[in-house]
């Protein structure tokens, strides 16, 4: 259906001169077009934005005193925050799709909390297999113990903290069969020493 079409005649406040011809589209099915849209507060207050469906909603508020953006669902309040933005961040600090269709680019540091650490590998009670018994399946299966199996093509969906977590794991197996390999040639260099002088 066509739509309605509001030219908004109104004088702005402090300004001479009307508003845009064509600046508010009111569709027959409700949906609403606005050329500029901006929520105004007083200072100190939080400028916020609501999007509702049934009872459940998004709300996009900006702290009025740290000028952050944030994004919150279902409520709102500050323990459902699910996204933020902040006003100190650089020019393209984080950007989605723009050096290609499926890139996200982070120009910067990614710090990920509550990350657990690799380092259980060196306390007492780690069942660490044999440098035998991890050869067997690394060459039988392909992939190393802790790290995901790719498909045929040697591709996977992957969880990025986890997979390097598995992959600090299998490095730090690693240094562990390095040492135990290093202490097995100083004793056989002992050894080849010891029978070198007496067989003098």
């Amino acid at each position: 259906m066509k739509k309605l079409n509001l030219v908004l005649g109104m004088m702005l406040a402090g300004a001479t001169g009307m508003a845009a011809a064509d600046s508010l589209y009111i569709a027959a099915d409700g949906n609403v077009e606005v050329g500029k849209f901006e929520v105004k507060q007083p200072v100190g207050s939080h400028a916020a934005f609501k999007f509702t469906v049934g009872d459940k909603y998004w709300e996009i508020k900006q702290n009025a005193d740290t000028g952050r953006l944030t994004f919150f669902y279902p409520g709102g309040g500050a323990t459902t925050a699910s996204f933020k933005f902040a006003p100190q961040a650089q020019e393209n600090l984080f950007r989605v799709g723009i050096l290609a269709g499926d890139t996200v680019d982070i120009n910067g540091k990614l710090v990920v909390n509550n990350v657990q650490i690799a380092d259980y590998v060196f306390a007492e009670d780690y069942n660490l297999p044999t440098i035998e018994e991890q050869a067997e399946f690394m060459f039988e299966n392909r992939h190393l113990p802790a790290v995901q199996k790719g498909d045929k093509d040697m591709k996977a969906n992957i969880d990025v903290m986890a997979n390097q977590m598995a992959m600090l794991e299998e490095l730090e197996k690693a240094h562990i069969y390095i040492t135990q390999l290093n202490d097995t040639i100083k004793e056989m260099k002992a050894e080849l020493a010891e029978i070198k002088a007496a067989s003098k």
